[in-house]
């Protein structure tokens, strides 16, 4: 399991300073670069599509929100679910969903990496991710 931090727009500071404090390895992707055959407005082209930060020990993920709800406490994080199988990630989709809300439903992103959210019935929040081995 892995942390998701979700920023207000400060992402490629958080994220660089927590690189001088912890160390690893980070990688930054731009909306510009997600989106690289679209046009993108000024205001957005340098937001943090994702931010990854690799180190010995763990991994930090993290995005500048793009949400029409506002970034508060609490959807802020999210727990990321590395799972084995498209199968596995539907079982834990339906099960952790149940009598909480589907905020994503499983999704192919661009990197190929099926993707799925939500916030379990605790309010937690939930990211589902499966990787097909090549």
């Amino acid at each position: 399991m892995q942390a998701y931090f979700t920023f207000n727009g400060n992402c490629r500071e958080a994220m660089t300073f927590y690189k001088k404090c912890l160390g690893g390895k980070l990688t930054l992707q731009t909306v510009t670069r997600v989106k690289e055959n679209e046009t993108i407005h000024p205001l957005v082209k340098n937001v943090v599509a994702h931010a990854c930060l690799k180190t010995k020990f763990f991994v930090l993920q993290g995005t500048d929100l793009m949400e029409e709800q506002p970034l508060q406490k609490g959807n802020n994080v999210s727990l990321i679910l590395e799972c084995g199988s498209k199968a596995e990630m539907k079982k834990y989709f339906t099960k952790l969903s149940h009598n909480g809300k589907r905020n994503l439903e499983p999704m192919v992103t661009d990197h190929g990496v099926l993707l799925a959210g939500l916030t379990d019935q605790f309010g937690m929040q939930w990211l589902l991710n499966f990787r097909e081995s090549n």
